[in-house]
């Protein structure tokens, strides 16, 4: 099965999937939120791409990784173009029949036996052994390690 890992941050969703076990380079490795979400044919038009993005990946299962536990949201202004994303991308899960979920970062480390001292992004290379580029570092790595933690914790499911 190949898993479609998410890290979304601001107005970027970066994307990274893994296939038997490794990740694979695929293209979109990005979904942008558009700004002045409030309008809803705007609400329409990034369902519509989500929709179109995950049809052209193909993955049979999503995860979104979850922010870092300790981040400070000083309003829910600064957040709403990526709760917006990670809504409208699980809806369009949902519309395919995809199975999709949101992960913690200690669910990751736990499945993909990472330890638990650094930040997870400093772990990555490690754990991948690719740097996809571009955007690797703080973008698509956390969804890289999203995509293998889905992956891995759907096989050990089976």
């Amino acid at each position: 099965m190949r898993a479609l890992g998410v890290n979304a941050t601001g107005t970027t969703m970066w994307l990274a999937c893994a296939d038997d076990g490794a990740i694979v380079d695929t293209t979109p490795y990005q979904l942008d939120v558009p700004a002045g979400l409030e309008r809803g044919l705007q609400l329409v038009g990034l369902l519509d791409e989500c929709t179109r993005v995950l049809e052209k990946l193909s993955p049979g299962a999503v995860a979104i990784l979850n922010p870092e536990s300790t981040a400070r949201i000083t309003s829910f202004g600064s957040v709403r173009a990526r709760v917006t994303g990670e809504v409208m991308l699980s809806l369009a899960a949902a519309k395919l029949g995809l199975p999709c979920r949101y992960i913690s970062r200690p669910t990751v480390r736990s499945v993909l036996k990472l330890g638990t001292r650094g930040r997870l992004s400093d772990v990555v290379t490690n754990a991948t052994g690719v740097q996809l580029r571009p955007h690797w570092k703080g973008e698509r790595d956390l969804a890289a390690l999203t995509a293998l933690a889905l992956r891995e914790d759907a096989d050990a499911a089976r």
